[in-house]
This record gives structure tokens, sequence and C-alpha cells, in this order.
């Protein structure tokens, strides 16, 4: 790494912390995770935003599926599978929102 002066970031640095959040918005956690491993090792900067790009993905995925599971036993019900892509959709719109957002 260059010597640059404390608290100066390079524009790879900001590139890639941008590349961490816009990859999740289309690839889910696959790019951001390789982000992590391979430029989190170089920068401080960059590791810590693919982290929480990372992370967030990570937490959308358990909360869909808890949707789903919660929503399994009342498939067999016509409000119940309304109820799943309801639950579902209002997951993926916030994450959206919110990738957007970071």
């Amino acid at each position: 790494m260059a010597a640059y002066p404390a608290g100066y970031l390079t524009n790879d640095e900001r590139t890639m912390a941008m590349l961490a959040h816009l990859l999740a918005l289309f690839s889910g956690f696959v790019g951001t995770l390789i982000i992590y491993l391979t430029k989190g090792k170089e920068s401080y900067y960059v590791r810590i935003h693919s982290a929480e790009a990372l992370n967030f993905e990570l937490t959308s995925l358990i909360i869909m599926a808890a949707v789903v599971i919660i929503s399994f036993p009342l498939m067999f019900v016509p409000i119940g599978f309304f109820t799943l892509w309801i639950g579902l959709l209002v997951v993926y719109v916030g994450g959206l929102i919110f990738e957007i957002v970071a």
C-alpha cells in the first residue's frame, strides 16, 4: 500500500466499497463476499463496507426464510398463499430500498 496521509481514501477504495453495496443489489451476497475476501485484506475501509453489505444481505435472506417457514402452514388456506407472497414482497422491496440508501 502507498503511504497516504491519515484519513485519506484512494479512489480504488471508494470504488470497491461502492461496488460492494452495488453488487448486493444484483448478485445477493456472492459478489459482496468476493469483494470481502479479495479486497478486504488490503483496505480496512473496503472490509468494513463489504462486511456491512454482506451482513445486510444475509439478514434479508434469513428474514425471507422465516417468512416462508411461518407462512408454510397457512399455504393450504387461500389467504395464506397471499400472505406468503405479500410478506416476501415487503422484505424484498424493503431490502432493495435500504440497499439503495446504503
